[in-house]
């Protein structure tokens, strides 16, 4: 029976491969230099990422176009489909958002409440 030894001296260590060698990256060398603060961007939105403001403002624009075509600035269920493709969501949106908003006594949506529920 032949036994395989390996070949270990008392002096040599065992090689941990898993954790890497203490090597400084770019960013730590430049924190490590700079006495400033670094800027780091928010990256945690509880309620999502908000849209640029450019987009809401352009989005709510196009709102107040398609209101003002209604009449009495009001949008009943049948053409709610023109306001959720404004708003570029999908249309299977298109029921719970009308029924978040604040609806008329004749069940439809005002306007100025479906612009102010927009913005936020």
């Amino acid at each position: 029976m032949t036994r395989f030894v390996a070949n270990h001296t008392a002096k040599s260590k065992p090689v941990n491969r898993l954790i890497p060698p203490n090597i400084h990256t770019t960013l730590q060398r430049h924190l490590k230099n700079s006495t400033k603060a670094p800027y780091i961007p928010q990256f945690h939105f509880p309620n999502g990422k908000p849209p640029p403001t450019i987009t809401t403002e352009t989005t709510m624009q196009r709102l107040e176009q398609v209101f003002d075509k209604l009449p009495n600035y009001e949008c009943t269920r049948d053409n709610f489909q023109v306001i959720v493709q404004m708003c570029q969501v999908p249309q299977y949106w298109r029921l719970p958002l009308f029924m978040c908003t604040q609806l008329t006594p004749n069940g439809a949506v005002d306007g100025d409440k479906f612009l102010h529920f927009w913005r936020q």
